[in-house]
């Protein structure tokens, strides 16, 4: 972050210093260096502003993917024993929208009442088949 914002300073500067010699000697070269050290001062600090809403963003959806993950840890027992080998969606807030044996059907339910399969929920295949998620995996 620091050596983007020293970046940025250093071609603000730059491009004060071209135009006030283009006003001082009347030279089109430095006002175009002027022109090109402002281009270059402006997407630095848009690239530095695009890094740092990007970084907090990043951390915010860490944490609520890992939030997620200790979820479907806590609540594995339960949700075996009510939905057995079946896919089962949950929301942001972690509730049971949606389950089905088959992942397709599972699609068709969640996105027939207007749900992002693949961004407003989570979705998980609950067996006690350790063996056949480790063939799977594999």
């Amino acid at each position: 972050w620091a050596m983007s914002e020293a970046a940025f300073i250093l071609f603000a500067l730059l491009a004060l210093f071209r135009a006030e010699a283009h006003r001082r000697e009347g030279k089109r070269a430095a006002l175009a260096q002027a022109a090109a050290f402002t281009a270059l001062a402006c997407l630095t600090r848009y690239t530095l502003d695009a890094t740092m809403y990007d970084l907090a963003e990043d951390i915010r959806e860490r944490e609520e993917a890992m939030a997620t993950w200790r979820w479907w840890e806590e609540h594995h027992a339960e949700l075996l024993a009510r939905y057995p080998e079946q896919f089962v969606a949950i929301d942001k807030n972690r509730e049971v929208i949606a389950a089905s044996p088959h992942l397709l059907a599972l699609y068709f339910i969640t996105t027939a009442h207007g749900i992002d399969f693949g961004r407003d929920i989570d979705v998980k295949f609950l067996t006690a088949n350790t063996r056949w998620l480790l063939r799977a995996a594999g």
